[in-house]
């Protein structure tokens, strides 16, 4: 975990944040669902990876086509 920018925390080595600002707060019975406003965007340029049928692999090239 790193920290970023206002002191949010960030998972290591991953591709993509967002930072959101919550406009929205529903009560959802034993959980609370935030509705959130994206503020800044801050991505890699690297490729992800796929979790698909139990697999985690690359997106295969001319994927979803």
């Amino acid at each position: 975990m790193v920290i970023i920018k206002k002191n949010l925390p960030v998972i290591s080595g991953s591709l993509g944040v967002l930072e959101c600002k919550a406009i929205q707060k529903i009560d959802a019975g034993d959980h609370i669902i935030f509705i959130g406003q994206i503020i800044n965007i801050d991505k890699k340029d690297k490729e992800p990876l796929l979790y698909f049928r139990r697999n985690v692999g690359m997106v295969p090239a001319g994927w979803p086509n």
